[in-house]
Protein backbone atom coordinates (compact mmCIF):
# COMPACT_ATOMS: atom_id res chain seq x y z
CA UNK A 1 0.00 0.00 0.00
CA UNK A 2 1.29 3.19 -1.01
CA UNK A 3 0.62 6.88 -0.02
CA UNK A 4 -2.03 6.43 2.64
CA UNK A 5 -3.04 9.37 4.02
CA UNK A 6 -5.07 10.14 7.51
CA UNK A 7 -5.86 7.73 10.16
CA UNK A 8 -5.30 4.03 8.77
CA UNK A 9 -5.85 0.52 10.89
CA UNK A 10 -4.13 -2.66 9.32
CA UNK A 11 -4.56 -5.54 10.85
CA UNK A 12 -2.74 -8.96 9.58
CA UNK A 13 -3.08 -12.27 11.49
CA UNK A 14 -0.36 -13.79 9.20
CA UNK A 15 0.90 -12.06 6.45
CA UNK A 16 2.99 -9.35 5.37
CA UNK A 17 2.41 -5.62 4.83
CA UNK A 18 4.60 -2.91 2.73
CA UNK A 19 3.71 0.57 3.48
CA UNK A 20 5.37 3.26 1.25
CA UNK A 21 5.47 7.19 0.60
CA UNK A 22 7.30 9.36 -1.01
CA UNK A 23 6.31 12.45 0.62
CA UNK A 24 5.07 12.57 4.52
CA UNK A 25 2.30 15.40 4.98
CA UNK A 26 2.11 15.42 8.68
CA UNK A 27 -1.11 14.03 8.60
CA UNK A 28 -0.70 10.13 8.51
CA UNK A 29 -1.59 8.14 11.74
CA UNK A 30 -0.86 4.63 10.60
CA UNK A 31 -1.26 1.58 12.41
CA UNK A 32 -0.21 -1.73 11.55
CA UNK A 33 -0.37 -5.15 12.96
CA UNK A 34 1.07 -8.15 12.32
CA UNK A 35 0.73 -12.04 13.74
CA UNK A 36 3.65 -13.67 12.31
CA UNK A 37 5.50 -12.34 8.75
CA UNK A 38 6.50 -9.03 8.05
CA UNK A 39 6.10 -5.62 8.19
CA UNK A 40 8.24 -3.08 5.34
CA UNK A 41 7.81 0.71 6.41
CA UNK A 42 9.47 2.64 2.98
CA UNK A 43 9.75 6.37 3.55
CA UNK A 44 10.95 9.06 1.86
CA UNK A 45 14.73 10.54 2.64
CA UNK A 46 13.39 12.85 5.41
CA UNK A 47 14.27 13.05 9.48
CA UNK A 48 12.39 10.49 10.95
CA UNK A 49 12.98 9.67 15.06
CA UNK A 50 12.13 5.65 15.66
CA UNK A 51 11.16 4.60 18.77
CA UNK A 52 12.06 0.38 18.98
CA UNK A 53 10.81 -1.45 21.70
CA UNK A 54 10.36 -5.34 22.86
CA UNK A 55 11.55 -8.18 20.69
CA UNK A 56 8.52 -10.48 21.15
CA UNK A 57 6.23 -8.95 20.21
CA UNK A 58 8.24 -5.88 18.49
CA UNK A 59 6.93 -2.56 18.04
CA UNK A 60 8.36 0.26 16.36
CA UNK A 61 6.98 4.02 16.41
CA UNK A 62 8.22 6.07 13.68
CA UNK A 63 7.63 10.00 13.97
CA UNK A 64 8.62 13.21 11.81
CA UNK A 65 9.17 16.45 12.12
CA UNK A 66 6.13 17.38 10.14
CA UNK A 67 3.94 15.63 12.73
CA UNK A 68 3.02 12.02 10.97
CA UNK A 69 3.01 9.04 13.24
CA UNK A 70 3.67 5.25 11.42
CA UNK A 71 3.60 2.47 14.20
CA UNK A 72 3.66 -0.79 14.24
CA UNK A 73 3.66 -4.25 15.93
CA UNK A 74 4.99 -7.74 15.18
CA UNK A 75 4.41 -10.84 16.42
CA UNK A 76 6.37 -13.18 14.77
CA UNK A 77 8.54 -11.66 12.04
CA UNK A 78 10.58 -9.37 10.26
CA UNK A 79 10.18 -5.12 11.03
CA UNK A 80 12.12 -3.15 8.67
CA UNK A 81 12.54 0.80 8.05
CA UNK A 82 13.93 1.55 4.85
CA UNK A 83 14.27 5.25 2.77
CA UNK A 84 14.08 6.16 -0.51
CA UNK A 85 17.51 6.88 -1.95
Amino acid sequence: MNELRGDADIRLTAGSATLGWTELTGRERINVHCGTGGIDILLPAIETTVLDQGFLPRAKRITTHTGSEISGVIGIGTFDIKHWQ
